[in-house]
């Protein structure tokens, strides 16, 4: 017949593993047996020893107790040492209350097991209270994260439905007038669907900032030359005169997450043209040793913007969603790098990423 079990809370039990207690109860009747029989009685009452018994019996229980921290091995065994000397203290002097123990015996199993019992409990403790404060603060972290993602919520929910409403009366409105006029029905809907781009842009992106914003996976070594030569074919308009100037040693590479570096190019990019026309020159170079930067040569942002623009929803553009900076400040954010906006050489803005790790050539 195999060993009783049981399951308390989400952790199942079995009685073999309290086998510390056997142990420990084993040998205190081993003790209690010796000296029962090498020592001298003395004459003693039943009330006089009972509160000893008591409380030896209760430590004797708490050994039990104590095996059930088991998994956690360092809360697990300064208690069951300290509880065991102190159980075992305790038996002691409930029988120096019925035989006569010698000075010894009285010195091994009272004067030196009460202090190293007490001194063991008292660094379980410690480490208990250490164990407590570490994950109170894991929880206030996580508390403190649930909180800001309910307030990037909020904010998301008040941008989208403000910036969601233009092309949806937009679109309506249009759509009112193609049935009216079915013989003009052809512009109307172009506009349409100009609207439903729109919302389906400021639905990605909100998409993107809320979901990805703040998550990087492993970073690897990238080739920030070629990866961005190669947002720049999809961001810059085709048979136009803007330019990109890649002046980088596609020896150095940083460390980062691909997916998530295409996307500060494809939005710092995007910017560049809308701000600054199709004939934008767009420059990704150096920053010393500590990062690099995007430059451009268009009409910058002024010093007093350059902290609201990196806010979500914030947009001067009529067709503009107010996320892609903000997109590029959480990226850069999860990454650990630092994001400043300055003027660049030719009046414009100027993007610089630091704190960039450098990744070896592969």
């Amino acid at each position: 017949m195999g060993a009783q079990s049981w399951t308390a809370d989400t952790e199942t039990f079995s009685l073999a593993d309290y086998w510390p207690v056997v142990v420990v109860a084993a040998f205190s009747i081993t003790l209690t047996v010796y000296q029962l029989h090498a020592f001298r009685h003395i004459p003693t009452t039943l009330p006089k020893v009972a509160l000893d018994v008591v409380f030896a019996v209760i430590l004797l229980g708490g050994v039990g107790i104590v095996q059930r921290l088991r998994a956690n091995v360092p809360l697990y065994w300064p208690f069951m040492v300290g509880i065991t000397l102190v159980h075992i203290f305790a038996l002691v002097e409930v029988l120096d209350e019925l035989v006569r123990q010698p000075f010894w015996f009285d010195f091994v199993f009272g004067d030196i097991t009460a202090p190293a019992g007490a001194l063991f409990l008292f660094l379980g403790l410690r480490r208990w209270v250490a164990t407590q404060e570490a994950q109170r603060h894991e929880l206030e972290e996580q508390t403190a994260e649930l909180t800001r993602r309910a307030e990037r919520l909020d904010e998301f929910a008040g941008v989208v439905s403000h910036d969601l409403r233009n092309p949806i009366m937009l679109a309506k409105a249009r759509l009112d007038v193609a049935c009216e006029h079915p013989e003009g029905a052809a512009e109307h809907l172009a506009v349409v669907e100009d609207a439903l781009e729109r919302m389906e842009t400021i639905v990605d992106d909100t998409l993107t900032l809320a979901r990805d914003g703040r998550t990087v996976t492993d970073p690897e070594p990238v080739d920030v030359a070629t990866l961005a030569n190669e947002c720049w074919r999809a961001a810059s308009v085709p048979e136009s005169d803007a330019n990109l100037d890649v002046d980088l040693d596609a020896s150095k590479r940083i460390a980062a997450d691909p997916a998530r570096l295409r996307q500060i190019f494809e939005n710092l990019f995007a910017n560049s043209v809308r701000h600054a026309g199709p004939a934008v020159t767009v420059t990704v170079d150096n920053l010393d040793d500590t990062g690099f930067y995007v430059a451009d040569d268009g009409p910058g942002i002024p010093p007093e913007k350059r902290n609201t623009v990196l806010d979500a929803g914030y947009t001067d553009a009529d067709d503009g969603t107010g996320f892609g900076l903000a997109i590029v400040d959480e990226i850069a954010d999860a990454h650990g790098w630092e994001l400043d906006i300055a003027e660049s050489e030719h009046g414009g803005a100027r993007f610089e990423f630091r704190g960039v790790e450098r990744a070896a050539h592969a």
